[in-house]
This record gives C-alpha cells, structure tokens and sequence, in this order.
C-alpha cells in the first residue's frame, strides 16, 4: 500500500485514513431499482476502458468483465456472497486479487466488519496482505473503514471517515494516516446531488463487491457513487494554486437512471472533459 499511497499522496496532494479497531456489524443502504446495468463505459484519457455486468437469474451481480478502449479483455471480477476475485494478467503473468469477507452476505444484505485481501503477482501469493476494518453509524451507514497492512514492515497504514447528509447522499471523504506521517488530510466535499438512483442502486452490497480494491482510488467519485442514494454533482478538494473541482451533468433514461455523465475537471492548468456511459435492462 505506501508505494500507492505515496503515489496518490503526490498527485493529488491529499487523500488518506483513521484508526479504531474494533469490529461491527451494518447494513448498508439498499434500493429497490427498475434498471440493472448492463454496460459502462469511461473515456477518461489513458484510461479508457469498458465494462460488461453479468447477474443470475435472481438478478444477483456474479461477474463483471473489464475491456479495454479496443475490446480486449483485461480482467475479471466473479463476486460471490462473501468474496471477490479479481482475475487478471500482468506482464504476461496470471495476476489475482482475492478479497474475502467475514461473517458476510451481499446478496441477504449482511455487510461486513472486516475483510482480508491477498494478492497474487503470478510469482508470489501474499496472504491477507491487506486487512480492512468497516464501521457503521446508528442508520447502518459505513462511516469509517481502517486499512492495516500488519505483514509490511514500515507500511503507512489509514483510516476513511466518511460524512453523510440526511438523504442518505456523501457529503465528505476524509483521510488520516495512522501509521507514518499521522497526519489527516484536509476533506474532499460534494455540495449537490440529483434526486435520481445511482447507475448501481440494483446491486446488494456494490460498495464492497468492487470499490474494496479503490477505497484509497486517485479519484474518490466512485466511493461517493457507491455509498449514496443518489448521484454527485460535484466535488472539490485543496485550495488556492492546488485547488481541483470536478462538475458532473447527467443524461437520464425514461426510469431515471443516468445514461451519460460528462465529467468536467478543472485545476489552475485549465479544464478536461469526458464522458461516462451506462446501458440497462429495465422492468
């Protein structure tokens, strides 16, 4: 985790994590959608990429496949009701990430306290290399997740603190080392959300099905996407010369799910846009 953490540290100049270690129990918000997503896809520069989602027959998420800007495959997540697999290929190498979860169950809405991820290089399988810890508040919102790294020497650990409105929307990401520089870094903040469903409000568990390998992503929109009732308009963080902002403006199909987002960056350099896309099939 440093070498991410310092890389994200640098690029974006704050990002990062808090430390209680005790275990409970939640029950994360779940929606009752018309629309299951069936494709994504991001034109972000150098980062293109697609994704196809695959459910069962009850409409429970078990595989997503993720493409690259010309179709070819890069990997695979298979979801299960406790774990993910993430399967991929690195310098020519079989490369898996496999998160497992205790005492959990997505698809009966029995979230997790904790959960181990190992990972395998295609030369070396580390076990349990990462742990996270998950807290909820008394309306069974995650609110806190630690990240400790026990079996990497001199690794800076973090906890996530996580601010809400009362519509169940994020209104705050907030990141303190525990372990290095303990220090905690200033907020990132959404001030505005539609009142529409997010494009994954189907899906039982999604923050934990694929966020877990992102919780400490370069770019925080997918956990403010994932942990919401509804979708971001915005979100800012630093200040003065280092001051970054993103706007989001949405495109709606006749249910209400977004199927366009175009995404508008903007630093002291100047401003970036692009486009996001979502199909669905809907009742």
């Amino acid at each position: 985790m440093k070498c991410i953490a310092k890389i994200i540290c640098c690029s974006l100049t704050m990002i990062f994590f808090i430390g209680c270690k005790k275990t409970t129990t939640g029950h994360p918000l779940t929606v009752q959608a018309k629309c299951i997503i069936k494709t994504e896809t991001t034109a972000l520069s150098g980062n293109e990429k697609s994704f196809e989602y695959k459910f069962d027959d009850k409409n429970q998420l078990i595989s997503v496949k993720v493409l690259n800007k010309f179709g070819g495959p890069i990997g695979t997540y298979e979801t299960g009701y406790s774990s993910v697999v993430y399967n991929a290929e690195y310098l020519n190498k079989p490369t898996r990430n496999i998160i497992e979860y205790e005492n959990t169950d997505f698809f009966n809405n029995k979230f997790p306290a904790k959960a181990f991820v190992s990972v395998d290089d295609g030369d070396t399988l580390r076990v349990h290399y990462y742990t996270y810890f998950f807290f909820y508040d008394s309306k069974d919102r995650l609110i806190t997740i630690g990240e400790q790294t026990d079996y990497v020497v001199g690794d800076w650990e973090y906890d996530l603190h996580i601010g809400y409105n009362d519509q169940d929307n994020v209104t705050s990401l907030q990141y303190e080392w525990t372990t290095g520089p303990n220090e905690i870094n200033p907020p990132i903040i959404v001030t505005a959300y539609d009142n529409k469903p997010t494009p994954y409000a189907a899906i039982k568990g999604w923050p934990f099905l694929l966020i877990n390998f992102a919780w400490n992503n370069y770019d925080p929109e997918p956990i403010f996407t994932a942990l919401s009732k509804n979708n971001p308009l915005n979100y800012t963080f630093g200040s003065g010369a280092n001051l970054f902002e993103r706007k989001m403006e949405y495109t709606y199909n006749d249910n209400g799910f977004p199927t366009e987002r175009k995404n508008t960056n903007k630093n002291t350099n100047g401003e970036y846009t692009f486009l996001q896309t979502f199909s669905y099939d809907c009742k």
